[in-house]
Formats: C-alpha cells, structure tokens, sequence
C-alpha cells in the first residue's frame, strides 16, 4: 500500500471491499468485547461478594444452618475437619443429624461449626490430594454461596436455605429431568 492508499483510506474513501473488510473487523472485535463481558458477567456471578474472612465473620454469627449431602460425603468433611479442636461431627445421637432417602442426610452445623468449615475448606483446596482439593473446592463453594447472600444487619425473620451438595437432577413423577439438583 502506498501513500496515495494511505492517505485515500484515512479520509475515509474506502472500496467496497475495504468497507466490507473494515466492518468484518468490527463485527469480531464487538463479537470479543461481548464474549469478554458475557465472560466477566458470569466470574461475577460466581464470585462472593464477600471476602474470605468476611464469609467466616457472617457465618460465625448465623444461629444454625442445614448442610443436606450423602452420608459418605459428610464423613468426607468430618475427615476434613479431624484437626479441629472445636469441631463435633453431627450424628444422631447428638441430635444434629437426620437420615433421608437414598443415604442422604440433613447435618445441623452451628455459626461457629460453618465459620470453621469455611476455614478448613477454604485451606484445603489448595493442599492435599487432587480428590481432597476437589471436595474442599465442593463443599467451600455450596457453603460460600449460602452463606455470602446472608445479610447480617437483616433480623433473623427469613430462614437459610440448606447447603445442598447433591448435582442429580431431580426426577418428577413423570421420569422428566429438571435443571436443579436436588434429593432426587
């Protein structure tokens, strides 16, 4: 491309292929600006909007809540969990569990109970082995979800939703798959 190009392009007198090659380029940087905002949109969506230690802070201070899993995977945590002094794994006896359908159970985690699940979860999905890190990774997020939409300055009038760690899918009567995970 010469001057004369140059200069015929920069005062805007483009060919009908220039134009079509200019307003392609366009479409695709758009198409990107839109899939890197779609891209930011959604780790939005997932991040909590509290930190770490807030997510430990609010979950300290919540009277109970219900951690609803596999019997299997609530032994899992309570391997997580062996090191800590304060921490008393839920069971019948104690009242703080209940059996459900198909192995699952509904544990009853104190404040102080979820703040140090948050703790030891949050450490060990960056130490141990990949399936360690893997349930770490599991249970930290299903809690952090929970727990970040808690609204501390609110009163104690709307309950907290159960911790689910179960991705069946619920199957209807019908034998009709539905999006959300569920008891099945």
């Amino acid at each position: 491309m010469g001057l004369a190009d140059t200069i015929r392009i920069a005062l805007g007198r483009l060919t009908p292929a220039e134009q079509e090659e200019r307003d392609r380029a366009a479409r695709q940087r758009m198409a990107a600006n839109d899939e890197q905002a779609a891209l930011i949109r959604q780790r939005a969506a997932r991040e909590p909007r509290h930190s770490h230690e807030e997510l430990m802070e609010i979950a300290a201070g919540v009277s109970s809540l219900d951690l609803i899993c596999h019997m299997d995977a609530l032994n899992r945590i309570g391997r997580m969990m062996w090191e800590t002094d304060d921490w008393v794994q839920p069971t019948e006896a104690n009242g703080r569990l209940v059996r459900l359908d198909g192995g699952m159970v509904r544990a009853t985690l104190s404040g102080p109970h979820v703040a140090t699940l948050l703790f030891r979860t949050g450490f060990a999905r960056h130490q141990g082995s990949e399936l360690n890190r893997a349930s770490a990774r599991r249970v930290y997020s299903a809690v952090a979800a929970i727990v970040d939409e808690i609204d501390p300055a609110a009163g104690s009038d709307e309950p907290i939703p159960p911790v689910v760690l179960d991705a069946r899918p619920v199957v209807t009567a019908s034998g009709d798959d539905e999006d959300e995970p569920g008891l099945g």
